[in-house]
């Protein structure tokens, strides 16, 4: 298993039978759908992605391990809409053995129908859901495609990185980055509370833009904007001074731009609570501009390696990602497929941020949280402040976010220092 494996699969050991870690999509279809042919091109996508035919087995030490099974994942046919979709879509898998992929298809109209595709987070990130569908195309329109590298290697490879012996420079440089971190807990565990939750907010397309040509004039990222946000209102709601926040980051090489898998690694970054709060963001985008250039330099350590040579468990208790809405559709013949993100993970995390871009150029910020560590009002604190943060003081006077709710949750290493080009870190 990859580092960030092993952690979803220990948070489902620890919360089992939850639909934390399942990731589900609605697709769309417009126009005539040969059902046979969209079981066939499930099954030829199984075969060619191996993630979509793994599941969770033990070694001779019994250590998980990545287990890929010869059977294929299939499609289910419903003769009509289920009555409870999310239900459905967030189901969990249960038992690891795999594959941990779903497939459900049913007519909705005459001419358009519903393919929902459910996922175990271990096998899938967010830039995978594209390419799922992308290959699901390709399968159903028989077009042949060239051979993908195995995300196995991928995975052989950071566990081999997180486990190898001996000390580099990179890990010198965590274990003095971290030094001194403070131990306590921002969120104490609640007594009785269970659960987990979400609050969102959404920022218009024209505060959007604004917030980009603001990133731009200080020469920095959005990115670095919702860094400097998040840590502003964690620092607001725990009155601490020193902040360890965790940046989803993805190690997805161009080799892998067409493997479905999980990339992403979830690392440290240290925050200062801003001087001046009123200020916030801006006193605080030197410090997450430096965070964020220290991930470049140094982010192909993988999380388990930083936190053990430092001697620590990992102690991230706030994570942030910034990444594209799930939102693609492709031509298959005479019909038109749609995704939409319907169920993202939650994160293992006690407080986990998610901006999503949208089509439409606007901004989807949500707060998830676990209820045994956070509270539902502190969450929509947080939300608030950091809204207000990225709006750049303009809900204080009023009407540019839209609130929504629900229960859901992901980013790439390109573009984190300027406004130019794609302006994410990683999908988690």
């Amino acid at each position: 298993m990859a580092p960030q494996q092993e952690q979803l699969h220990a948070d489902e050991l620890f919360r089992p039978d939850t639909c934390r870690n399942v990731v589900a999509m609605r697709v769309t279809m417009s126009g005539p759908v040969d059902v046979d042919a969209l079981d066939r091109a499930v099954r030829l996508l199984g075969e060619r992605q191996a993630m979509l035919r793994a599941g969770v087995g033990v070694d001779d030490l019994g250590d998980p391990v990545l287990a890929v099974a010869g059977a294929t994942p299939t499609l289910t046919r419903l003769a009509a809409a289920p009555t409870a979709v999310a239900a459905l879509a967030s189901e969990p898998f249960g038992c690891l053995a795999g594959p941990l992929v779903r497939f459900t298809w049913w007519p909705v109209t005459a001419s358009t129908s519903t393919l929902l595709v459910s996922a175990h987070h271990l096998v899938l990130d967010g830039a995978s859901g594209p390419l799922l569908v992308d290959g699901l195309a390709a399968g159903y329109r028989a077009a042949a495609e060239d051979p993908v590298p195995d995300y196995r290697a991928y995975a052989t490879e950071r566990a081999g990185r997180a486990w190898a012996p001996g000390e580099d420079d990179a890990d010198r440089h965590w274990s003095d980055y971290l030094a001194g971190i403070a131990g306590a807990p921002l969120w104490p565990p609640r007594q009785g509370a269970v659960g987990a939750g979400s609050v969102r907010r959404r920022l218009d397309p024209g505060t959007a833009a604004r917030l980009t040509e603001f990133a731009a004039a200080h020469r920095v990222s959005p990115m670095a904007l919702v860094l400097a946000g998040t840590a502003a209102a964690v620092a607001t709601e725990t009155a601490r001074d020193d902040l360890l926040i965790g940046v989803a980051y993805a190690d997805r090489d161009a080799e892998y731009d067409r493997t479905i898998g999980n990339f992403v690694d979830v690392l440290p970054v240290r925050m200062p609570a801003p001087q001046d709060r009123a200020a916030a963001p801006l006193g605080l985008l030197p410090d997450a501009r430096e965070g964020l250039l220290n991930l470049l330099e140094y982010g192909d350590v993988p999380s388990s390696r930083i936190f053990r040579r430092a001697g620590l468990r990992n102690p991230i208790e706030v994570s942030v990602s910034m990444r594209r809405a799930w939102e693609h559709s492709v031509v298959v013949g005479d019909s038109t497929w749609t995704m939409s993100e319907l169920v993202l993970a939650q994160s293992p995390y006690p407080c986990s941020v998610d901006v999503a871009e949208r089509q439409d150029g606007g901004l989807e910020i949500a707060v998830h949280h676990d209820r045994t560590r956070l509270d539902d009002g502190a969450a929509h604190r947080i939300l608030a402040v950091l809204t207000d943060q990225l709006a750049l003081g303009k809900t204080r006077s009023g009407g540019t976010t839209q609130h929504a709710g629900s229960c859901a949750s992901g980013n790439m290493r390109r573009s984190i220092l300027s406004g130019d080009g794609p302006r994410r870190i990683g999908p988690r």
